[in-house]
């Protein structure tokens, strides 16, 4: 598929890089909230903030399932190829991340 990425870009044809973008889940465990997040591609690296910060390859890494802490916040994900963003930067609050409930 990436290939053909390459073959539009050379045509100069518009395309969706949406297959870059994080997928984002939530489950309940308790009253606490647990955040899940993958990749349609491998090889990328995750990036979040929970701080109101753009999230950069100095944010912390996803690699394993994060609970969040309790209040308001503000999820920033952005996927990262050979340091370098790749696909659209992922903007949730704490409401949008509950309705992700149910990895």
């Amino acid at each position: 598929m990436e290939a053909h990425f390459q073959r539009y870009d050379a045509a100069q044809k518009r395309y969706s890089t949406a297959v870059y973008d994080p997928i984002v889940t939530t489950k309940k465990d308790g009253d606490k909230l647990v955040l899940h997040m993958a990749s349609e591609i491998p090889g990328l690296d995750i990036y979040y903030t929970i701080d109101d910060v753009m999230p950069d390859n100095f944010s912390p890494k996803y690699s394993a399932p994060v609970t969040l802490p309790a209040g308001p916040i503000t999820l920033r994900v952005q996927a990262y190829r050979n340091g370098q963003p790749i696909g659209h930067l992922i903007t949730l609050t704490r409401k949008q991340l509950e309705d992700r409930n149910g990895w």
